[in-house]
């Protein structure tokens, strides 16, 4: 077939394949040999066997990245799920942003996209990997690091805004390893093909299978989505993902005190409350509260359907301190959700397409055409969350008076949440608005101390594993800190031990957590005894 692209396979573990003609780098050689073709195993049984899977997922863009050198051509993936991480990490870092930006497909095999009641991420895992056969030791031995990452990297996938395509293809067979609600991620735009066949054949690209595979390659090529694309390619370079708000689901109950509460119940089930307020005290951060009810909303199955657009004001970036780059995202992020909108403007597309096409007013008057457009739709439900509104250096009231005329048009379907400090008193009369309050000592702000703790020892455990398995341990020793201990020596504290830590024993780590300070003054006096005269650019306020 005469098609120019760049098709990458990524399979989860080796698996030998029945006849070399079924080997899926074999098949896409013969049949698109104009194409570039690239194959790769995300658990391969490499040295480096026990990273987690944020590092796997950079080894792998990094050998995608020097693959494709000054290439433009269209990505097409053909994966396992566990190429979830690799997708959302190529949005997050510079140097990848054109393997995101040129990625037009990925088609799933047979992947866990989602839970049930009764099948865990451990349970899906094992069953995917006992599926395949006979295996190595090394996948088994990675299955009490990897499933505590999965359901964290599904959700920021299912949240991710990009200009590619999502097909799922599914077994059918009695014998199936997957439920069906598992295969399915939940996103408007997916296209899911079913074969009756047992999991392990949907890899072998024979029959049925092979034919789809370039039914859905070719289709790639079609106009209309070319153009769309190109729209949101542009709309991506100029707005950076990295300030969408990632979605906190929670592995304990921790903060489930916030989603439970009478104001966030009443914001996402009734349709006269569509905007809730959460005024955050001064050193906490919105994330922590916001980031755990788009979590919530993930998770709640009535709510597969619906939008969720975030967006993370930052005074420090510049591409995330005006209302200009709030619109430009908000655009971005809803036509990479509903590309069926697209058809409402595709008139303008020249227009689009033109240099400085987008300003302010040129974005307000698209959002709220969309909008107009998609509110005569039924099932339509849309969230946005707009995190550290505070921060908004340029235009914060516009921003405010901008998403509460959406709320109005919307007439119920549209639910916002503002959360910062000092957010102004909203003057609308068309809908109720409530507020999610936290006091200084109050149960809500030990579950925020603790999330931040949880995370940041996860982050930790990346570059020195002797920080793995520390969560519980370091959570523990809040508890020796004053009651009313401010949140601002909670991030001090992880920050001196990030430093003081970096390439210890984890007997050490311990002994560290056993001595942190319980003052702001305790902290500055243990800083200033640790530096010598090789540390003397240590910064304290992460």
């Amino acid at each position: 077939m005469n098609y120019h692209a760049h098709l990458v396979v990524v399979s989860g573990v080796p698996v030998q394949q029945a006849t070399k003609e079924e080997d899926p780098k074999t098949f896409l050689t013969q049949k698109f040999p104009r194409s570039l073709v690239d194959e790769f195993c995300f658990l391969d049984n490499s040295s480096g066997s026990g990273r987690l899977l944020y590092q796997r997922s950079k080894a792998l863009l990094e050998q995608l990245w020097k693959s494709r050198g000054a290439s433009t051509l269209p990505i097409i993936i053909l994966a396992h799920g566990l190429a979830f991480e690799a997708l959302v990490s190529a949005t997050e870092e510079p140097r990848y942003q054109d393997i995101a930006l040129n990625t037009v497909k990925v088609i799933f095999f047979g992947a866990a996209h989602n839970t049930t009641r009764n099948r865990g991420w451990g349970h899906l895992y094992l069953s995917l990997l006992s599926a395949v056969g006979s295996l190595p030791d090394y996948p088994l031995k990675l299955v009490h690091r990897i499933v505590g990452e999965l359901e964290d990297i599904n959700a920021s996938f299912r949240t991710l805004s990009c200009s590619f395509d999502v097909t799922n293809f599914n077994e059918g067979h009695k014998y199936s390893v997957l439920d069906k609600e598992c295969s399915i991620l939940g996103r408007q735009d997916e296209i899911n093909v079913n074969f009756d066949c047992r999991h392990e054949s949907l890899w072998r690209f024979t029959g049925e299978v092979a034919k789809e595979v370039c039914k859905q390659v070719i289709q790639t090529q079609n106009s209309e989505h070319l153009v769309l694309r190109n729209i949101l390619r542009r709309l991506s370079l100029l707005d950076s993902q990295t300030h969408q708000l990632k979605p906190l689901l929670s592995k304990t109950d921790s903060l489930d005190w916030v989603c439970d509460g009478e104001a966030v119940h009443a914001w996402k089930n009734d349709p006269t409350v569509g905007i809730l307020h959460i005024p955050e005290p001064s050193g906490v951060g919105a994330s922590g509260i916001a980031a755990h009810i788009l979590g919530s909303l993930l998770n709640q199955a009535e709510e597969k359907k619906a939008v969720f657009i975030s967006f993370e004001f930052d005074k420090n970036n510049i591409r995330a301190q005006s209302s200009f780059s709030f619109l430009l995202s908000f655009c971005r992020q809803l036509l990479s959700a509903l590309p069926q909108l697209f058809e409402h403007i595709s008139s303008a597309s020249d227009l689009l397409s033109s240099v400085g096409a987008f300003t302010t007013q040129t974005l307000w008057t698209l959002i709220h055409y969309l909008m107009t457009s998609l509110v005569s739709e039924r099932d339509f439900s849309l969230y946005c969350i707009i995190d550290s509104v505070d921060e908004c250096i340029a235009s914060q009231s516009e921003v405010i008076e901008c998403m509460e005329e959406l709320v109005k048009l919307a007439n119920g379907k549209f639910k916002l949440l503002l959360s910062g400090i000092n957010i102004p008193e909203s003057k609308c009369d068309f809908t109720q608005h409530l507020r999610v309050t936290i006091t200084p000592h109050s149960e809500g702000m030990t579950a925020l101390k603790e999330r931040y703790v949880r995370e940041t020892v996860r982050k930790l455990a990346i570059d020195n594993p002797a920080w793995y398995g520390l969560e519980d341990t370091a959570v523990d020793h809040l508890k020796s800190l004053p009651l009313d201990s401010p949140y601002l020596l909670v991030k001090r504290n992880m920050a001196l031990l990030e430093w003081t830590g970096r390439h210890s024993i984890k007997k050490d780590i311990k002994s560290k957590l056993d001595q942190q300070p319980t003052s702001i003054e305790g902290f500055y006096s243990q800083v200033m005894g640790s530096i010598d005269s090789r540390h003397r650019e240590f910064v304290t306020d992460p």
